[in-house]
């Protein structure tokens, strides 16, 4: 939003009188191409899944279901790799991911041939355990539980926020992506 008003107020102050029409229109062109709206959400390189599921609503400014959305959108993927189902969000986390959990997330660069200790993979595996809970608790458990006009004016959750946790996920999910499954005997 502030970058279309500094947009605006450029144009504004140019002086365009003295320019052709086609001249006009091939600047806003450019500025458009460099500067897209939503400029925000555009250049955070969202996981393409996680940028579908949100970002209808963020455009709209509902920030609170651009997060809902998003995370729905990487708890359903976690159920649909692990079978997992019938479970809180915190259940399905704590099940699916960390050290001997369902998935791993670092087996990938093991298998790779990657000489990475042991404690940098467990720390990988739980990295993302953690991180997967602390989505449940800060994002989807407030919002559930919260009266969304509360959380508005209090500022305890903004636009900024709405983008940083979409930005999380995403990682979670490229993460996800690219886990496999633990074989237990």
């Amino acid at each position: 939003m502030q970058m279309k008003k500094t947009l605006e107020k450029l144009i504004n102050d140019t002086e365009i009188d003295h320019l052709e029409e086609g001249v006009f229109n091939k600047i806003i062109q450019n500025i458009k191409i460099l500067v897209p709206e939503y400029t925000l959400l555009h250049y955070r390189y969202l996981q393409s899944d996680i940028k579908t599921a949100a970002e209808e609503y963020y455009k709209k400014g509902d920030y609170f279901a651009a997060v809902q959305e998003a995370f729905k959108k990487y708890k359903d993927k976690v159920i649909e790799k692990t079978n997992l189902d019938d479970l809180s969000d915190k259940s399905i986390m704590d099940k699916a991911f960390g050290i001997n959990k369902l998935l791993s997330v670092s087996k990938k660069y093991k298998n790779k041939g990657f000489k990475f200790t042991k404690h940098t993979l467990e720390n990988i595996e739980s990295g993302q355990a953690s991180l997967s809970v602390g989505m449940v608790q800060c994002c989807r458990n407030v919002i559930n539980h919260e009266q969304i006009v509360k959380l508005k004016e209090s500022g305890l959750f903004v636009e900024k926020d709405c983008l940083d946790f979409l930005s999380l996920l995403s990682y979670l999910f490229n993460k996800l992506n690219q886990s496999t499954k633990n074989k237990f005997r």
